[in-house]
């Protein structure tokens, strides 16, 4: 029952047509067609009686269902940094004991953890065992240790008539173009009750709870954030945040359509001397949409120009052995606005190969969805790399290692780069074939 339960994220295909669910409560679902401008609302039991019946088919899971992990790309997350001490301890335990936790030894050990790790509240046996259990149920996965968010009610809960109040203050002060602040809309409902107690105090002993303004919030998270938007900040305001861009349809073929696209990377470049230069390193990457595969790029330590930009392409269109059906010359070739591919030197050059370029929308990059999500997947796992997951002033760069002189730096990069990019290409040619 739990797979059937729709949730945000999710896509279905309603009466031919694709929908994505943008914000689901007790009543209702709303959903927005992935291939025009439209919003369509659907009553919570009706929507699970037609995904049992078959009405609604689901096309798409949403990002991260059945997995924790997306979890841990938050670090500072309180639960992560808690998930991540409960597995140190079990990992530790598992390697000590096979999976067996003896008694004595296990407690004997979590006080030499305590010791190592400098930590004044170390876990009981039975807490451990508990944690070995979920760990070993779950095929050694170590995102199980995250704890499930709670779905139970928080705490005593308010009369109705004071949800009542509240929801119709964000009704009439929250849901306005006037955008006032959720601060400001607690202290109208808080005034508000108030009042109604000093009236009831003459004839009643039974008085209003007064709301926290944590409750207030609560309650207009649980709006649909579609409509919030359109309400505060008017239908553009709206149809950007939540990605109304124009369709392009998947290309028929490989090298119908390409991007090119830069992104100045997140690393911190050093000369022969140690000092530091900046973050001056840039990436011009040409992606393949049929295929979703990186085949060309330039990496260098200048600033994106039509000169960096050809010589991707010159990459792209360069023969690769086991690569001749998915490099070559591509017939569109599409970008953002920027002056180094609205260069007339860069427009003639690909004019004389015969490709016809492409410009997407000004200020709307979901139109490149496919390429931006490529750059940020790479800003992670260079975040990962040596000297990227410490603060800057807790190392010194050195000059022959990573840290790194600027001369090197090409080289780190590069390699570094190729590693990336061959794990890139062979994930998602699997995942395409």
């Amino acid at each position: 029952m739990d797979n059937l339960l729709p949730k945000v994220g999710a896509q279905y295909l309603i009466d031919g047509a694709s929908a994505e669910i943008i914000h689901v409560d007790e009543e209702l679902i709303t959903l927005r067609h992935l291939l025009h401008h439209s919003v369509l609302h659907y009553r919570y039991d009706l929507f699970i009686s037609d995904l049992r019946n078959r009405n609604i088919l689901q096309l798409a899971s949403p990002p991260g269902s059945g997995s924790k992990a997306l979890a841990f790309l938050f670090p500072d997350d309180p639960e992560v940094i808690k998930a991540k001490w409960k597995f140190h301890y079990v990992s530790e335990a598992f390697r000590a004991f096979d999976g067996m936790l003896p008694v004595e030894a296990t407690r004997k050990l979590i006080k030499d953890i305590q010791g190592r790790l400098n930590d004044a509240h170390g876990p009981s046996y039975s807490a451990l065992y508990q944690w070995m259990k979920i760990y070993k149920d779950n095929n050694f996965d170590q995102f199980s240790l995250l704890k499930n968010k709670s779905r139970e009610p928080r705490g005593a809960q308010l009369e109705a008539e004071v949800f009542e109040i509240i929801d119709q203050y964000i009704k009439d002060y929250y849901l306005d173009n006037r955008c006032i602040t959720q601060r400001r809309v607690f202290a109208y409902i808080d005034a508000h009750i108030i009042s109604l107690n000093r009236n009831r105090s003459s004839y009643s002993s039974q008085l209003l709870t007064r709301p926290s303004i944590s409750t207030v919030h609560r309650r207009i998270k649980k709006l649909c954030s579609y409509t919030v938007d359109l309400k505060r900040y008017g239908p553009d305001f709206a149809k950007k945040r939540h990605h109304y861009s124009q369709h392009r349809p998947e290309p028929a073929e490989v090298l119908s359509v390409a991007e090119i696209d830069c992104h100045k990377l997140d690393t911190v470049v050093y000369d022969e001397a140690g000092n530091e230069l900046g973050e001056i390193a840039w990436l011009a990457v040409i992606f393949e949409l049929k295929t979703r595969v990186v085949i060309g790029w330039e990496l260098s330590l200048t600033s994106p120009s039509a000169e960096k930009s050809i010589r991707a392409l010159k990459s792209a269109l360069r023969m690769v052995p086991g690569e001749e059906y998915r490099r070559g010359k591509m017939l569109e070739l599409l970008s953002d606005n920027g002056p180094e591919f609205k260069n007339q030197w860069f427009i003639s050059a690909i004019d004389k190969l015969g490709i016809v370029e492409a410009f997407a929308p000004p200020k709307s990059p979901n139109s490149r969805a496919k390429g931006e999500r490529f750059f940020k997947t790479f800003a992670s796992w260079l975040h990962e790399q040596p000297g990227s997951t410490v603060p800057r002033e807790s190392y010194k760069p050195l000059k022959k290692k990573w840290g790194f002189p600027s001369k090197e730096c090409g080289i780190i990069l590069n390699i570094g780069w190729r590693l990336f990019i061959t794990h890139f290409r062979i994930g998602h040619l699997e995942s395409h074939r």
